[in-house]
């Protein structure tokens, strides 16, 4: 592997707060200033469009959707500022791409980085007419993956010199060592391979583009860790996209998917919801342009699920469904017949494929006046008997190694697994199952009693993320530890909420601006917590007081150690509590 290129030119971030170049431990004194996509895109478009009138690149357009949450209720909005996306309604992701093609700029793919498309929405026709046609030529050759940021494809047209960036070897050194530690086993929770740190990594390493995305990503759970945001994390983040740019879109190969990946990721701590919804986009297309899914071997099986994760969350937030239909995301989705083949992250998979139905489902009953409430009835049943399913024929690597009964001590049970994999599974089963048990049509079933019971599988939840300190689902761990607290909710306030204004856990322009959780984040004892929590947030005698205050800490503690934003979804749960308006 070699080291970063170096330069005598540093890359000048666009950062909104002015500065010149980046110096040793170096820190942004206005985080609100701090952002990584929006100014970039802007930086890049005008490059790009000078670069058009003379004839060396162009920038594909198209019908412009943008990703947002479907409301139910009247909703007050904010004002948006120019260049930034306002929201609209966007059907499920559709595309019978299976390679590269010659298309009309209409309908070409929509791009991975979400925010150009803020700022050419805003563009007059005139100004895009400019962009969108190569001279001499009413059609461009498009591709469906994440290189239509603003460069479309011409064999003709002269490349652009690759961009240079400076980083010592000691960063550099740091930045991998932190990626192996942690940024990169989140790609890995349902695989036991490690593709993303051990098997692949050398061989991914290799890629420049890949490279520079690893070391954004760490660099950029590094600062969230250390409170503090840094010149360096941008500086590698622009890096990255311009690498992409630069890269020949008939030579993307799983190195440029997994790039894509870690991109997903960083975004995901970085932005809102329907920002990094935005750049799944790109890796979706991606993935059906090369016909890759849940079931396909090596580093792009991890990406998939890696993706699918992601794609799961962001559906859940804004009540819409998957980019990919969950339908395509494996060959086999036969509880009992994958359990047979022995392949425990193939099993724990499918968990995760029957959450993304149960998404998807109640979405679809929402947005749709077709359902009827027989046919919705009857589609909860059968999604029901598919996770149920999966309970049955668990093989025995995906149960719990050792587990004992809450005490007084402690209101959850102590569950403890033995693989990454096994956590994910459980966890996304009992999600699941919460969310269609709250329809109120799971009807009586040959299930045992429990399973029948929201609670059990709240405390389930809880018990799993607090008893297994993995990192690589605790970063997963944030909407199931919702939903869990969703039916610690007193019964006036336990419809399902709306989510519509939720994002990854930021807050805000500042990730630690208003926090609202203190203390070490550590489990400790809960009773003495539940005698100093009632005190201070009026638990009280409260049903479910304990849990309430378990669950809160144990998103304090995953903010704490991962750097994954917590505080808002904390904040959520005390809303629905009643704790705080």
């Amino acid at each position: 592997m070699s080291p970063m290129p170096r330069s005598s030119q540093k890359v000048k971030p666009q950062t909104g707060g002015g500065g010149s170049g980046r110096g040793e431990g170096d820190v942004f004194p206005e985080p609100g200033n701090f952002d990584d996509t929006q100014e970039i895109i802007r930086s890049y478009e005008r490059n790009i469009l000078e670069a058009s009138s003379t004839g060396e690149s162009d920038i594909e357009g198209g019908n412009i959707e943008d990703d947002a949450p479907t409301f139910h209720h009247p909703v007050q909005t904010e004002p948006v500022e120019a260049g930034q996306l306002t929201d609209c309604h966007i059907e499920p992701w559709e595309d019978n791409t299976t390679s590269a093609s010659w298309v009309d700029v209409s309908s070409a793919p929509e791009p991975l980085y979400g925010h150009a498309e803020s700022s050419l929405h805003a563009r007059s026709p005139e100004t895009l007419s400019a962009a969108h046609i190569l001279a001499g030529s009413s059609a461009i050759l498009a591709y469906s993956v994440p290189f239509s940021l603003g460069q479309a494809v011409s064999r003709n047209a002269s490349p652009l010199p690759e961009p240079s960036f400076v980083i010592t070897d000691r960063e550099q050194a740091t930045l991998i060592s932190a990626f192996l530690r942690e940024s990169g086993t989140w790609c890995e929770t349902t695989d036991s391979k490690m593709q993303f740190t051990v098997n692949s990594v050398h061989k991914m390493m290799e890629n420049k583009a890949y490279l520079a995305a690893a070391l954004a990503l760490s660099s950029r759970q590094l600062d969230e860790v250390n409170r503090r945001k840094t010149q360096l994390t941008l500086e590698l983040y622009q890096h990255t996209i311009q690498l992409l740019l630069h890269h020949d879109p008939a030579e993307a190969d799983e190195s440029i998917l997994a790039t894509c990946t870690l991109l997903c990721v960083y975004e995901m701590m970085a932005s809102g919801v329907s920002e990094w919804r935005r750049h799944l986009r790109g890796c979706a297309s991606f993935l059906k342009m090369r016909g890759w899914n849940g079931s396909t071997g090596g580093i792009v099986k991890a990406c998939f699920w890696a993706f699918a994760r992601i794609d799961i969350w962001a559906a859940y937030i804004i009540n819409q469904t998957t980019l990919i239909p969950s339908e395509l995301w494996v060959h086999d989705d036969c509880a009992s017949s994958v359990a047979a083949s022995g392949d425990l992250d193939d099993y724990c998979n499918l968990a995760i494929v029957a959450f993304s139905k149960v998404v998807n489902l109640l979405s679809e009953n929402q947005r749709s006046r077709r359902s009827s409430p027989v046919q919705f009835a009857i589609q909860v049943e059968k999604s029901w008997n598919e996770l149920q399913a999966w309970r049955r024929f668990r093989p025995r690597e995906t149960l719990p190694l050792c587990r004992m009964e809450a005490s007084e001590s402690s209101p959850f049970p102590t569950v403890i697994y033995a693989q990454s994999s096994s956590i994910c599974g459980n966890t996304f089963y009992h999600a699941g199952s919460i969310l269609l048990l709250q329809t109120g049509l799971v009807g009586p079933t040959s299930d045992p009693r429990e399973v029948l019971d929201p609670v059990f599988h709240a405390r389930e939840i809880a018990a799993i993320s607090i008893c297994n300190n993995s990192h690589a689902n605790w970063v997963n761990h944030l909407q199931p530890l919702y939903i869990a607290g969703t039916v610690f909710g007193s019964s006036d306030r336990y419809e399902r909420p709306n989510r519509t204004d939720m994002t990854s856990g930021t807050d805000g322009n500042s990730p630690h601006s208003g926090r609202r959780t203190n203390g070490s984040g550590l489990v400790g004892d809960l009773s003495e917590g539940l005698t100093e929590g009632s005190r201070s947030i009026g638990l009280g005698s409260e049903e479910f007081a304990a849990e309430k205050i378990a669950l809160l800490k144990q998103l304090t503690r995953i903010e704490k150690q991962t750097g994954w934003k917590t505080s808002e979804r904390a904040r959520d749960l005390r809303v629905l509590w009643g704790l705080e308006y």
